[in-house]
């Protein structure tokens, strides 16, 4: 049975956590780019050109991840960095695994970058202030149940529908201190899969690392 975090600390993982429907508002482009796969090959290239990368042979990469298409490509869970195209390319220090990434230009020069699959990362934390850092749940039907662990225990399981984001406001998480240790996001998903995203501190390198296990 899990242990119960506390309630100042439930409390406080429940205000810095924050829920956003994909398809509403400003993010009302997302759910039609990426069901049609539209992919910003532009943008693709431009963040190929940025700290890590590991192209040959003339196929664009971020850090060792290939650059990907929209087709094939796995739709439950997904880690994402949503802002200016440069900033987006700017924050990500590093990036391998055996997953991949996909570029959508949302226009007006902003950019949605999504890793799926086993991937783990350094974000830059100066750049990435100036990003939105979120868990996308996908779309498979019935939504996805999340729980969050932190060294005090496991917190209570909330549910997300389809189409939904789960926003990590790392800022405030780095300001509470809850990133000092690591913060695991377990994610129960309603086919049967359970993916977790872990998140990190490296306060030596000024990065936020995460791990992400599909």
């Amino acid at each position: 049975m899990p242990i119960g975090l506390s309630h100042a600390t439930h409390s406080t993982m429940k205000s810095l956590l924050a829920i956003k429907e994909t398809c509403s508002g400003a993010s009302s482009r997302m759910p039609s780019l990426l069901l049609s796969a539209i992919v910003a090959l532009g943008a693709g290239a431009a963040l190929a050109e940025g700290p890590g990368d590991g192209s040959s042979g003339g196929d664009p990469t971020v850090g060792t991840l290939p650059l990907t298409g929209g087709e094939g490509v796995d739709l439950d869970q997904t880690l994402t960095l949503r802002g200016p195209a440069d900033l987006v390319r700017a924050a990500v220090s590093s990036a391998d695994g055996d997953g991949g990434v996909e570029v959508i230009d949302l226009g007006g020069g902003d950019a949605w970058m999504r890793f799926y699959g086993d991937v783990h990362l350094a974000l830059d934390l100066g750049t990435l202030r100036g990003l939105e850092l979120a868990i996308f749940g996908g779309f498979e039907g019935g939504g996805t149940v999340y729980a969050i662990e932190t060294a005090e225990g496991m917190g209570s399981p909330f549910g997300l529908e389809s189409g939904y984001s789960l926003d990590l406001e790392h800022g405030r998480l780095l300001t509470e201190g809850l990133l000092d240790e690591a913060l695991d996001v377990h994610a129960f998903h309603r086919s049967g899969r359970r993916t977790r995203t872990q998140l990190q501190l490296d306060a030596t390198q000024g990065t936020l690392l995460i791990r992400q296990q599909i």
